[in-house]
């Protein structure tokens, strides 16, 4: 039998926080984004529910949608009585710490004021400072101020929620001219020190949006984005996480490093499917999924002398082409 998931977890660790997630978000949770989210099977899944619908005193819905299953809790008539510790209340203020400077002046201040209000739902306020102590911070490199973008980032983000379609304009990089989309953007994801949306160029002609193809569009070089009269009914495609913003399909990548990166590539995810073998030689190998050959190109020569690309065959020659024309950039002679 396979091993199970996650067995440090007690099931009734796992039951509770089940339990706060339907009866806090009020939203419809699926059972594959469940399964995943507290590292169990969806049998399990299905068997909590089924407990918590007969011992919590509420009522589970459960539904379909296309092929996937969703689980929702009627809301109650009584609103539950909550309270916040000074822990809780300074781990929301961490992460706003780390996403600020993602966020334009006018939402970083929305963030402030509603962290400010969970002080009513501490028990003692006597220790609301201690609460609002700032413990975390960003370090950026190359970061943007979205605030001449907050009015679309709203209005993207109210689409999102309605799921509505935009008529955006978007101005790519290096283009004079700016194009007109209808889009139906699915969720906002952040990417190093940027914010892109992802979604779907939608044809508008028939009665409900039609997708046309996928796109990931960085949101600072958006122009203008207003609602359109027409709705969608696309969903987000949980994917696997490969390295690179989208660009190209996904292919594998096997580089051999020295120890000394080998060490330092080791401690980090760069594919869900990665493979890291030790060397006998003290080197390592690394294989793994990726989905922009832009940034790995970039990334490779990064290391340096300290990688070899294995595979693929064309990735060398690209990384010995822009070796070649660094090494004449750098002696004087013309490119």
């Amino acid at each position: 039998m396979p091993p199970k998931k996650n067995q440090h977890a007690k099931p009734t660790q796992k039951a509770v926080t089940l339990f706060c997630q339907l009866m806090y978000t009020g939203k419809r949770h699926y059972l594959i984004d469940l399964a995943r989210e507290l590292d169990c099977s969806k049998q399990t899944i299905i068997r909590m529910m089924e407990d918590i619908d007969r011992s919590y005193s509420v009522r589970v819905e459960k539904g379909k949608e296309g092929k996937r299953t969703w689980y929702q809790i009627q809301t109650p008539r009584n609103r539950p009585k909550v309270a916040l510790s000074e822990d809780e209340i300074s781990h929301l203020l961490l992460c706003k710490e780390m996403v600020r400077h993602l966020l334009p002046q006018g939402l970083s201040k929305e963030v402030d004021e509603t962290i400010h209000k969970t002080v009513a739902l501490l028990p003692a306020l006597d220790n609301r400072a201690q609460a609002f102590e700032s413990l975390a911070g960003a370090i950026l490199k190359g970061s943007i101020d979205y605030t001449p973008q907050e009015a679309i980032i709203t209005t993207i983000l109210n689409a999102i929620a309605g799921k509505d379609v935009c008529e955006i304009k978007y101005k790519a990089l290096g283009q004079k001219e700016e194009k007109l989309h209808y889009f139906a953007p699915l969720k906002i994801k952040s990417y190093r020190e940027a914010l892109y949306v992802t979604g779907w160029k939608v044809d508008i002609r028939a009665k409900e949006a039609e997708p046309i193809y996928e796109m990931h569009l960085p949101i600072h070089r958006f122009t203008a984005a207003e609602p359109v009269r027409k709705k969608h009914s696309i969903q987000q495609q949980e994917k696997p996480h490969y390295f690179g913003f989208p660009e190209c399909e996904s292919f594998r990548v096997k580089v051999r490093l020295t120890p000394e990166a080998g060490r330092y590539v080791k401690e980090r995810r760069w594919s869900s499917d990665q493979v890291v073998k030790d060397l006998d030689d003290g080197r390592y190998e690394l294989e793994f999924t990726a989905q922009s050959e832009t940034e790995l190109l970039s990334w490779v020569l990064s290391f340096g002398a300290n990688i070899e690309v294995l595979m693929p065959s064309h990735l060398r020659g690209k990384v010995l082409n822009e070796l070649e024309r660094t090494t004449n950039i750098y002696s004087g002679q013309e490119i």
